[in-house]
C-alpha cells in the first residue's frame, strides 16, 4: 500500500519469519552489499535491557531451524545484526552492511517477534538489495603514533584512495580530507579531546560505505608519566584518559555519584564517591556494552616494583 501500512498489528506473542534462499557461489573472496528498508516498534526490558520485541535479521545455513514457538535463534546465528526502532512517526529507516567470506546457499531471514505484549510491534521490510560490492568498506580503524595534537589512523582496505572525516566528539559537523596513504595522518588536533573519525574508500568511479565511526582521545601531553606516585581521583575529569568503545556507544563520564536500584531493599539509592567529590562512572544502559577506560602512558622503567591499587 505505497509503504504506508504494516505487516501485522497483533499484540500476542509471536515469531514470524520471512525468508529467501540465495546462492552466493563458491568464491569466498567476493564482498557483498546487503541493504533494506525497515520500520516498526520495539519493546525493551528495562531490568535486563533485553530487546523483547522488534525485528532480527539472520543469514543462516539452510539446515538451521527457523525461529519458531515464540523463540529466537541463538546469538551465534545472528550474523547480520539486530534492527529495531521505537518510532511513533511511522518513518522508514535504511540498514546496510557488507559481508564477505560466505559461500554456497544461505537463507536470508527477517524475523518479526514480540515476546512482551506491551505494544503492537508492526514489523515491516521493503527494498531488499544484494549486490557485489564495487568498493569494500575500510575496516578495523585504530590509532598509531597518537600524540596530543596529531595521530595516524590505520585501517584495512584495498581502495585506491580515501575520504577521511573527523570531528570533535561533541561537534556534529566533520572536517574532510583526501588521502592516498594508509595510515592517514591527522594534525592540528586539540590536547585531551575526544574525536570521532570515519573513512570512505574510493575505487575508480565507485565509493564504499563509510566505515564504522572510530573514537579516540588525544593525550594531555606527549611524554609518558614518570613522576610517581601517580594518583588519579578524577576530581578534574577524565579527559586525559582514553576510551575504547568495543561494543556500543556507551561512555565513561565524570560524576558526583550514581543511582542504583536494589532488588533486595527496593527503590533507588545514590552511591557517593569513596573519597573526594567525583568518580569515573559508566552507566551500562545497553546489554553487553563494553568500553575500556585507558590511562595515560606511564614510564615505570625506574620503578623496582610497580604497584597498582584502585
Amino acid at each position: 500500500n505505497n509503504d504506508s501500512t504494516y505487516l501485522t498489528n497483533a499484540y500476542q506473542y509471536y515469531t514470524s519469519t520471512l525468508y529467501r534462499d540465495i546462492d552466493f557461489g563458491n568464491d569466498t573472496n567476493t564482498t557483498y552489499r546487503i541493504s533494506f528498508d525497515y520500520k516498526g516498534n520495539s519493546a525493551i526490558n528495562t531490568s535486563t535491557w533485553e530487546i523483547m520485541a522488534g525485528m532480527k535479521v539472520y543469514l543462516k545455513d539452510v539446515d538451521d531451524e527457523l525461529p519458531q514457538n515464540e523463540s529466537l535463534a541463538p546469538d551465534n546465528q545472528d550474523t547480520i545484526g539486530t534492527y529495531y526502532i521505537n518510532n511513533i512517526n511511522n518513518a522508514w529507516e535504511t540498514a546496510h552492511m557488507e559481508i564477505s567470506g560466505v559461500r554456497g546457499i544461505k537463507r536470508l531471514c527477517f524475523v518479526g517477534y514480540n515476546l512482551s505484549m506491551t505494544l503492537p510491534t508492526y514489523p515491516a521490510v521493503d527494498n531488499v538489495s544484494i549486490i557485489i560490492s564495487p568498493c569494500s568498506t575500510p575496516r578495523n580503524l585504530r590509532t598509531t603514533n597518537l600524540m596530543s595534537t596529531s595521530t595516524d589512523i590505520m585501517f584495512n582496505s584495498t581502495a585506491d584512495s580515501y575520504i577521511v572525516e573527523y570531528r570533535i566528539d561533541t561537534v556534529y559537523s566533520y572536517t574532510s580530507i583526501n588521502a592516498t596513504s594508509n595510515p592517514v595522518h591527522i594534525d592540528s588536533l586539540q590536547p585531551a579531546t575526544a574525536y570521532a573519525v570515519r573513512i570512505k574508500g574510493i575505487c575508480g568511479n565507485d565509493t564504499s560505505y563509510y566505515s564504522n565511526v572510530y573514537y579516540f582521545t588525544t593525550p594531555c601531553e606527549d611524554n609518558a608519566i614518570q613522576n610517581f606516585p601517580y594518583i588519579e581521583s578524577f576530581e578534574d575529569g577524565i579527559s586525559c584518559w582514553n576510551q575504547d568503545l568495543e561494543k556500543y556507544d556507551t561512555r565513561w563520564v565524570m560524576d558526583s555519584g550514581y543511582y542504583y536500584s536494589s532488588e533486595y531493599y527496593g527503590g533507588s539509592f545514590h552511591a557517593s564517591p569513596l573519597a573526594g567529590l567525583k568518580i569515573a562512572y559508566m552507566y551500562n544502559s545497553v546489554l553487553k556494552a563494553k568500553t575500556k577506560l585507558i590511562s595515560p602512558k606511564m614510564n615505570t622503567s625506574e620503578l623496582s616494583m610497580p604497584y597498582l591499587s584502585y
